[in-house]
């Protein structure tokens, strides 16, 4: 039985990843001053005060010296809670040291591995495989061949990366085992990829099952490039982190040397965070801002005095660094952290919308679709996307609603910590480290320089909210997050059970399910 059937037949059945029981997990709040950039575009850690909150480093802002605009109340729109279908609709990133993934340069033809401690550091290639949308890896002309090794065999169909400033092309292939570079196992996948400008590159191709995957950088001009993608048949509704009190209760935090962690990207759908407000009218697409994919993006609109985000990470995370991919004209970025939303955030209006169940509280989706499939008529005559679905949902709970609620100015004012960033429309990263702190919200507010309102506006592909964790829990485990619903049917109807046919616990499949092949020979 093939993955599509496999969750087909669960519905809202997934899993989720989870640390080990060093994971880092909130035990108070310290007190955080306010903080300032002491110098433009980089300040060193040796300046740090060692203050939580305090600024150690900072790429793509500049410091602002004074405000003369005061802030003002924000109008913001609240986001439908995402679920489970929402998620079954996002490809996973596979190509992720926190996926398991490997990475080598085999340039010359022998692979040579990158460890997950590489993916902090700027300078070498093991950041192409981390998690922070901002870094980029400098490559001169030459012939670069990077080989991926996923944790498992999967359909995947779609490679990825941000280019910065190199012009050059690329080209895909595959193999059926770990090998050299220049071994004729590798299989084409895609006809060269040409890139000259700043923006994502995409190679697309006929899906493939495979587990190893060779990317052939031909560089013609120095400059950078960004983080890679891999995607395929895994969605993100199998890839989040536990939100429960017994799992947080499983995961305290241990006493933590700072040379054996490495960042992770908490601010993310896979970290288990949300989009909870934009000051945008359409909320549609708002998940793109953080769901770990370089060609998805959310547009504010251009004639917006400011523009608002609000993620929330679920629970209070230790994090020290924020970092953003964006398009923009001149402005100021400002980044406001803390454990609770104020109180002042009154409702100002509820309207109908047009939107679907993906606006419904998540138990009541998760018990509409525990329903066996055949003995509920209606759910057969409203399956998703569809106008029977909405009608028939409506029906039944009322017209989902959309809230407006106002953020008030004393929350700009009063907040503890807050960083300030001009920007002058050429950047499109952002970076900033800071000495840690606990903090459960992120707030982004975009202010236009005035007389700028009339470009694109605001466009931002990836918001990421770091903090680090045990270099020895850099592997997730899988857990089983929802019991497999005994009443589910095959839609294949081939008489598969949808429990116990898959290769990973819990009948679970592992990957594409294509056949195993022995352990390869080590070729370093």
């Amino acid at each position: 039985m093939s993955r599509y059937h496999y969750l087909a037949t669960l519905s809202l059945g997934y899993l989720i990843y989870s640390f080990g029981p060093s994971t880092l997990v909130a035990n108070q709040t310290p007190v955080v001053e306010a903080v300032e950039v002491t110098e433009n575009s980089e300040t060193t850690a040796e300046a740090s005060t060692g203050k939580p909150g305090q600024v150690t480093q900072v790429t793509g802002g500049r410091k602002v010296e004074s405000r003369t605009d005061k802030p003002a109340d924000v109008e913001l729109v609240e986001v439908p809670a995402i679920t489970t279908r929402d998620l079954l609709n996002k490809p996973k990133n596979l190509a992720r040291w926190h996926m398991g993934a490997v990475l080598y340069t085999a340039h010359e033809g022998p692979l040579n591995p990158f460890n997950w401690r590489d993916a902090d550091d700027g300078e070498s290639a093991g950041l192409l495989l981390g998690d922070d949308p901002s870094a980029g890896l400098e490559l001169t002309p030459d012939i670069y061949k990077y080989v991926i090794e996923l944790n498992d065999y999967y359909l995947v169909d779609r490679f990825t990366f941000k280019n910065f400033t190199a012009v050059g092309s690329i080209q895909m292939y595959s193999a059926n085992a770990l090998v050299r570079s220049d071994s004729e196992e590798w299989q084409v996948l895609s006809e060269p990829v040409e890139f000259s400008e700043e923006g994502y590159v995409s190679a697309r191709f006929e899906e493939v099952d495979t587990k190893y995957l060779m990317v052939v950088f031909n560089i013609l001009e120095t400059g950078s490039i960004g983080i890679f993608g891999v995607y395929g048949d895994m969605t993100l509704a199998e890839t989040r982190l536990p939100r429960t009190r017994e799992d947080a209760e499983a995961v305290q935090t241990q006493s933590l040397d700072s040379s054996e962690t490495t960042k992770f990207n908490f601010g993310s759908l896979h970290g288990g965070s949300r989009i909870t407000h934009v000051s945008a009218e359409d909320t549609t697409g708002t998940e793109n801002l953080i769901d770990d994919d370089v060609e998805t993006y959310y547009q504010f609109p251009p004639d917006s005095k400011e523009d608002v985000v609000i993620i929330d990470m679920s629970e209070q995370q230790e994090v020290n660094r924020v970092s953003m991919l964006f398009e923009s004209g001149p402005g100021i970025f400002d980044f406001y952290m803390t454990n609770d939303l104020p109180e002042g955030m009154e409702i100002i209006d509820d309207e109908p919308t047009a939107s679907t169940s993906e606006s419904l509280d998540e138990d009541t989706a998760l018990n509409w679709e525990q329903q066996n499939i055949l003995e509920n008529p209606m759910r057969l005559a409203t399956l998703p996307g569809g106008l029977g679905e909405y009608l028939a949902l409506t029906s039944i709970f009322g017209a989902p609603t959309v809230q407006r609620v106002i953020l008030p100015e004393s929350f700009f004012e009063n907040n503890k910590y807050a960083m300030e960033f001009e920007v002058d429309g050429s950047e499109g990263r952002f970076r900033a480290d800071f000495e840690a702190i606990e903090t459960r919200y992120l707030i982004v507010r975009f202010t236009p320089t005035p007389g700028s309102e009339g470009g694109s506006g605001l466009r931002i592909f990836e918001i990421g909210l770091f903090g680090d964790v045990p270099e020895d829990k850099r592997r997730l485990a899988r857990i089983p997050v929802f019991e497999f619903f005994e009443n589910s049917v095959n839609l294949n109807g081939d008489g598969d059970s949808p429990t116990g046919t898959g290769d990973g616990d819990n009948g679970v499949p592992d990957g594409g399910g294509a056949p195993r092949p022995p352990p390869p020979v080590s070729p370093l």
